[in-house]
């Protein structure tokens, strides 16, 4: 059985066993009532419900026997989080046993640690100030219940040594890390008040696909110096720069910076505020983190006796969360994008299996709406809705290489994502690392600043570079789980007897493979703010040997984006990665510095490709309309099949790809943001060509899907939506089967 037929056989198997589970079918014995006027000593009955999240927990647990589900009904109100909730070992369900989470009936409930501010008083001008509610001293999100964003102050962008001079011109020296932890501002920069430095932020971008916001440690004014807590990632001065793609920095959370409606700051515990609609429903949150499912082992990469199972959270808001900021000995995924195994998200799954998170709304937060982090297998997030967050919507994250292949086979299908990353603007809103296997399926992602989903892990230089040291000795490369490299790798390294060999064998101990991104609407995402450049889907740092499946997604641009138009980045560091029946409509070059094609595909190593190449990036009747490139792709070992350039070059024996396709734009009301915008023009062109060839236009025809939370099994849709945009399900000849 193949990876595909085992995650069908797993979708199927689960979709029965929700569908025993919502109708009652295995033992369907507790179910708990919680309401925010009850009280935690109540027995949790209709009558008497209980208060809080947490008191509910205790109550499950009561009852925990191995068998026979529990229900935990939420009704409407606001469920205030003072710390986070971890549900371990002890609150798992049995192999029949779901502990479920969800609204009542009817009922919106909202889990938040947002804290209210009160006491407005008039500061300067237009700016109003409150002190922060007692027990909070720094936040770095805030929160306006009539807004989408707030965003922090911010002074003018300025370039790192405006003369172009270098600082200590120690590019080359891994040791030395002031080039990485300190900037140089101009004289021409409009410096904020230098006293208050310790409780700003210094947001930087040396490069197009980079940005991070660290805080400041102190500023030296007489050399115009920054000095941030932790260093970057890339030396933090001009002169390392290309000069087509200028740097851009900022420093955040000052007073002189609130220059607009909405803008604000947190200083000496003090909120200073120009508002945009009124101060009556401002908030701060108290956490980072609301609940995290977690089997409690602290070292992420090392083995666990049993995963937290069986939990599941349907119909909740989640809400109000603060910002994380990184701190020394993170470790981040590429570029700094993501942090690996953190508390950076509203609703958090570590070692755990067989969980899901079904129909939840994850809204204005400073961070992340959920994390999967190490462990972490067979966990289904659906139809929920992402939205105003400073982070990425969804991360999954998993142990460092050589250390298990253990978060893996996961679904993420017909969520709604928009407006991610508004606080940290490289964050992609789909980010999957070390993990694989998963389905990324049908979800609708609009409005991203960066990539809308990555796949990741860490890349041959890495592995050549703890070859030539021995070890992770640099602490400052902490992208690519670069200290998590364990010492067998090393030596896996140093066993041949050239390290860029050994570097390329040894990414067999990276886990980015048989990852699917399939049926996926990205709607004007990546817009790049005028400086950030990355690909609407981004793949690097693949399994050796490894191969990932993009099919059938459609790319549609609602603004002219200046330099952030390629479709798909197939970076280096993969051997195979197959990119079948896409559709881009609409996107151009705009205002850009230089070519940018529309597919940038590279099936080679970094460092040692070897003399005859064994990579091959597949791109196989995929599908262009209205779309401006200087060059159309750009790659090394790109094999290109039935293509459709602006309309024209298909073939033939690609007839049933295009007609696939043209199904996967047949939307209904179910599908995630339809009718998606475009799609009856990338419709009528696909129809041009499937006619050309001699062939029929597919109908739309009604289809089925799986819902057992709200069905109780499988259900009639009516719907004309494909396959690929409403579940693993089709209705053949009378037969019911999975997609694959």
């Amino acid at each position: 059985m193949n990876s595909r037929e085992s995650l069908s056989l797993w979708i199927i198997l689960s979709a029965i066993c929700f569908a025993q589970m919502a109708s009652g079918g295995l033992h369907a014995q507790e179910v708990f009532y919680v309401d925010p006027n009850g009280s935690d000593s109540n027995p949790g009955t209709a009558a008497l419900p209980l208060e809080t999240f947490r008191g509910a927990t205790e109550k499950v647990r009561e009852v925990l026997d191995g068998s026979g589900n529990i229900t935990v009904l939420f009704r409407d109100g606001v469920y205030s989080f003072a710390e986070t909730v971890v549900l371990g070992i002890s609150d798992s369900g049995g192999p029949n046993q779901a502990i479920t989470y969800r609204a009542a009936a009817g009922a919106s409930p909202v889990f938040s640690s947002l804290v209210p501010v009160t006491g407005w008083t008039s500061f300067d001008s237009n700016i109003l100030q409150a002190p922060l509610p007692t027990g909070l001293s720094h936040v770095r999100y805030l929160q306006d219940a009539s807004e989408g964003w707030l965003p922090r102050s911010a002074t003018p962008s300025f370039v790192a040594n405006e003369d172009g001079s270098c600082v200590e011109c120690t590019w080359d020296d891994p040791d030395f890390q002031d080039n990485k932890s300190n900037i140089r501002y101009p004289n021409s920069f409009p410096a904020p008040n230098w006293s208050r430095a310790t409780q700003y932020d210094l947001r930087e971008s040396q490069h197009a696909w980079t940005l991070e916001i660290l805080p400041i440690a102190s500023v030296t004014a007489a050399q115009r110096r920054i000095f941030t807590t932790i260093p970057a990632l890339y030396e933090m001065r001009r002169d390392t720069i290309e000069d087509d793609i200028p740097n851009n920095n900022w420093v955040l959370n000052s007073l002189e910076g609130i220059d607009e409606p909405g803008e604000w700051a947190c200083l000496d515990n003090t909120i200073y505020l120009w508002p945009r609609s009124g101060t009556s429903d401002i908030a701060v949150p108290a956490l980072t983190e609301l609940i995290r499912i977690d089997e409690g082992t602290p070292d992420g990469n090392a083995p666990i006796s049993a995963a937290v199972q069986n939990i599941h959270f349907e119909g909740i808001t989640f809400t109000g969360g603060d910002f994380y900021a990184m701190k020394e000995g993170d470790v981040t995924t590429q570029h700094d994008w993501s942090v690996v195994d953190q508390p950076t998200a509203l609703l958090r799954f570590r070692n755990a299996e067989n969980c899901s998170v079904h129909k939840c709304t994850f809204t204005k937060s400073g961070s992340t709406g959920v994390r999967l982090d190490r462990h972490a297998q067979q966990i289904s997030i659906s139809q929920n809705t992402f939205s105003f967050l400073g982070r990425e919507a969804i991360v999954l994250t998993g142990r460092g290489p050589g250390l298990g292949d253990v978060n893996k086979n996961n679904i993420i299908s017909h969520n709604h994502i928009s407006s991610i990353g508004r606080e940290k603007w490289t964050a992609p809103a789909i980010m999957i690392d070390q993990s694989s296997g998963n389905s990324i399926l049908s979800n609708y992602i609009f409005d991203t600043y960066f990539t809308a989903i990555a796949l990741t892990a860490p890349r041959q230089l890495a592995m050549l570079s703890v070859g030539e040291t021995g070890g992770p000795t640099v602490p400052t490369v902490r992208e690519f789980h670069y200290q998590e490299i364990p010492s067998s790798v090393v030596d896996f390294v140093q066993s041949f007897e050239e390290l860029s060999e050994g570097s390329r064998e040894a990414m067999q101990f990276v886990y980015n493979r048989d990852n699917r991104v399939e049926g996926n609407a990205l709607i004007d995402a990546c817009d790049g703010l005028g400086f950030l450049v990355n690909g609407y889907v981004y793949i690097s740092g693949a399994q050796r040997h490894g191969t990932n499946f993009v099919e059938r997604n459609f790319l549609h641009d609602l603004s002219d984006n200046l330099q952030n138009n390629m479709a798909f980045y197939s970076d280096s560091d993969q051997d195979s990665c197959e990119y079948v029946g896409n559709m881009i409509l609409g996107l151009t070059v705009g205002d850009s510095p230089s070519p940018f094609p529309l597919y940038v595909t590279f099936a080679q190593w970094a460092e040692s490709e070897p003399p005859t190449p064994s990579g091959r990036i597949l791109l196989r009747a995929n599908a262009t309309v209205d779309t401006t490139f200087d060059v159309h792709i750009v790659g090394a070992n790109t094999q290109q099949e039935g293509n459709l350039v602006n309309g024209t070059g298909g073939e033939a024996q690609f007839l049933e790809l295009y007609r696939q396709s043209y199904l996967a734009l047949c939307t209904s009301s179910g599908t995630p943001g339809s009718p998606w915008p475009g799609s009856s023009t990338m419709q009528a062109a696909l129809a041009s060509e499937i006619l050309r060839h001699g062939g029929s236009v597919p109908p739309c025809l009604d289809q089925i899907f799986v819902d057992g939370f709200e069905t109780g099994g499988v259900s009639q849709w009516t719907s004309s939506a494909p396959l690929s945009l409403l579940g693993p399900w089709r209705w053949e000849s009378e037969k019911m089967g999975p997609a694959f």
